[in-house]
């Protein structure tokens, strides 16, 4: 099986315009962020950026405790 499916209890990686429309944000915001290292972000093999749900998650929590 893969190792993404989320009947194994992994959540599938959100693209960056998911998680702009995840956190209400521009698709530019999530960018920034990534670019400026504020965000955590995984780069595939290919280039692309994917993002974890829990990551995000626990990044928002974190934001909002600072």
């Amino acid at each position: 099986m893969h190792p993404m499916r989320t009947n194994q209890g992994i959540s599938p990686l959100l693209t960056a315009r998911q998680v702009s429309e995840r956190l209400n944000v521009s698709l530019t915001t999530v960018m920034r962020w990534t670019k400026a290292g504020e965000i955590p972000v995984i780069r595939m093999p290919t280039g692309t950026l994917r993002y974890r749900p829990e990551a995000i998650d626990a990044w928002l929590i974190e934001r909002d405790a600072a």
